[in-house]
């Protein structure tokens, strides 16, 4: 798999990885779930966090 792109979007990212709507929601949720983390670390921004979080999912997935 090729490196994801660090200044697209989580959905383009997802779309681009041919992502279904259900998956798509799947990291929403998890997206959402990062927002305190986000809040009480200055030091990364949403995208940094929506990002990584795009990384794992998509390399967790079995190709």
């Amino acid at each position: 798999m090729s490196r994801l792109r660090e200044d697209m979007p989580p959905r383009e990212l997802a779309s681009n990885f041919g992502a279904t709507v259900q998956q798509l929601e799947q990291l929403d949720m998890l997206v959402r779930m990062m927002a305190l983390r986000i809040l009480s670390s200055p030091q990364e921004s949403v995208w940094d966090v929506a990002n990584r979080i795009c990384d794992r999912y998509f390399l967790s997935k079995p190709d």
